[in-house]
């Protein structure tokens, strides 16, 4: 089979931009990315009374301070528009998401944290979800589906990058 050099280039020029795709995901979306974003990156910080979402509670563990919000279902895709058919760790294409569980991490003197996180779920019914989750506006949340009736145990693993790791563990219980 036998290619004309034209369509060898537009072949070639198609794999090129292709292979840039994730790198214009994290530099157009660098909020999702907190440990991504360029340094010197204005972040405008979002007012507490207008952010999204249930705030479930504040916990300190270690010298850190982790605070949860739960989003509902139309929170939860407001705060994805955009993203839709990008593939992340906590992002899920089920049609039973309820909404999108975020802990926000700051460290003592009130800055946000990179971090790499994961949830593990214990729904009513004894059955176990484990997520990872991604980063996004300074927080680390997962779609999660609380569909039934009853508490909701979840533990959290939170692993601190850097010269000497931090590795922080944590719970909560939610109640729908």
């Amino acid at each position: 089979m036998q290619i004309g050099i034209k369509t060898a280039a537009v072949v070639m020029a198609g794999i090129f931009l292709a292979s840039l795709a994730p790198a214009f995901a994290a530099e157009d979306h660098p909020a999702h990315h907190p440990a991504s974003a360029k340094p010197g990156a204005v972040r405008v910080p979002v007012t507490p009374a207008k952010e999204p979402g249930k705030v479930l509670g504040e916990h300190k563990v270690k010298t850190y301070s982790l605070r949860y919000v739960l989003l509902n279902r139309v929170e939860r895709d407001a705060a994805m528009k955009g993203m839709e058919g990008m593939e992340m760790a906590g992002m899920s294409k089920s049609p039973d998401v309820t909404g999108h569980l975020i802990v926000f991490i700051k460290d003592a003197s009130g800055k946000p944290v990179s971090a790499e996180v994961g949830f593990e779920i214990t729904g009513p019914d004894k059955a176990v979800a484990r997520t990872l989750t991604m980063g996004m506006n300074n927080g680390y949340g997962a779609d999660v589906v609380m569909k039934a009736r009853g508490s909701y145990a979840v533990r959290v693993k939170i692993k601190i990058p850097g010269k000497s790791p931090v590795v922080l563990e944590d719970s909560l219980v939610i109640a729908k």
